[in-house]
């Protein structure tokens, strides 16, 4: 509740979707002065979305190698940055998800051999 006195008031009110569900909300405000007088009813539709994206990592060879690595990552929902080993969703609310491969199997290098002959 928001008490005024006067005419011609405006308000500003942060509302937190801490108590929310997922989904479609209704918020329906009305002035109502001292005497029990209420202005017409204004709603407005709100869309809660708090659950993070999903982000999937493909298979991907885990095993020494010293060819390249392809690695996948899919997310269920938003955009996905790939510019990097740590991917990155977020969703058109702001929520964000991470998920971080870390690539340390590959060796291109070649074996040295060294012989010694005699003593």
């Amino acid at each position: 509740t928001l008490t005024a006195n006067g005419s011609n008031q405006s308000f500003s009110y942060n509302l937190s979707s801490s108590g929310l569900s997922d989904g479609t909300q209704t918020l329906k405000v009305w002035a109502e002065d001292s005497k029990g007088d209420k202005s017409t009813e204004v709603a407005r539709t709100l869309i809660v979305d708090k659950t993070a994206p999903v982000i999937s990592i493909g298979d991907y060879t885990k095993a020494p190698t010293n060819k390249d690595i392809t690695v996948t990552a899919k997310v269920n929902e938003g955009s996905l940055n790939a510019t990097s080993h740590t991917f990155t969703a977020i969703d058109s609310a702001g929520n964000k998800t991470t998920k971080t491969v870390t690539i340390s199997n590959i060796d291109k290098v070649k074996p040295k051999l060294k012989i010694i002959v005699g003593n």
